[in-house]
């Protein structure tokens, strides 16, 4: 069964229709830990941000047509996220589906099995990250907010520095969540402890 899908209008001044949007609007509620919960005023998405953490810049909206350039175009939303006490890239993405179809919890995990070497593809062929080599130990089935989740783990390399990728899908029959965090490769518990409470708040309709 089809269901409805968001669209939202282009706002930028001089940008080709349907492929530059203006920054995200969220509604933000402070709670009594020092948490701040982050709700997507037209997407519909929230997720909570601890103490020490902050939104880098506004954000980006824009029409996703996938790496090679080839999709049916997604609206999506980029958001650089940073930790005052910190040195890991950590990037929050998500986007609504232009064809929207409900999907069993086993759909969603073969979904994401057709997604993972497109995604690996991207990393090496697009973004030249040195290495890029998932882990294969590391794939992670879950739920997150009663979503199918995955998370994985790649190694890469930044000249002669060991790096790894962490990254997390989350999605529902009309959107997709991903959290990918870079950093060394000494480094990844810690990163993955800073993170994970973020993960595991994001919800969406």
């Amino acid at each position: 069964m089809a269901l409805p899908t968001c669209i939202l209008l282009a706002q930028e001044q001089g940008t080709p229709p349907g492929e530059i949007y203006g920054p995200p609007r969220f509604t933000q509620a402070k709670l009594p830990d020092g948490a701040v919960q982050f709700t997507d005023q037209e997407m519909g998405v929230s997720f909570t941000m601890p103490a020490g953490w902050r939104l880098e810049g506004n954000g980006l909206r824009f029409m996703d047509r996938g790496w090679r350039g080839n999709g049916p175009g997604n609206i999506a939303t980029t958001l650089p996220l940073h930790h005052r006490h910190a040195d890991e890239s950590i990037w929050l993405y998500y986007c609504v589906f232009r064809h929207v179809h409900s999907l069993t919890a086993d759909q969603v995990d073969r979904w994401y099995d057709q997604e993972i070497d497109d995604k690996i593809s991207e990393r090496q062929q697009q973004e030249k990250l040195k290495g890029y080599r998932v882990r294969t130990s590391s794939y992670e089935r879950e739920e997150i907010g009663g979503r199918r989740a995955l998370a994985w783990v790649a190694d890469f390399r930044d000249g002669k520095i060991a790096m790894v990728e962490y990254l997390v899908w989350v999605r529902s029959d009309r959107i997709l969540v991903e959290f990918s965090i870079r950093c060394r490769a000494s480094e990844l518990d810690a990163a993955r402890k800073d993170v994970e409470p973020m993960v595991q708040s994001v919800r969406m309709p």
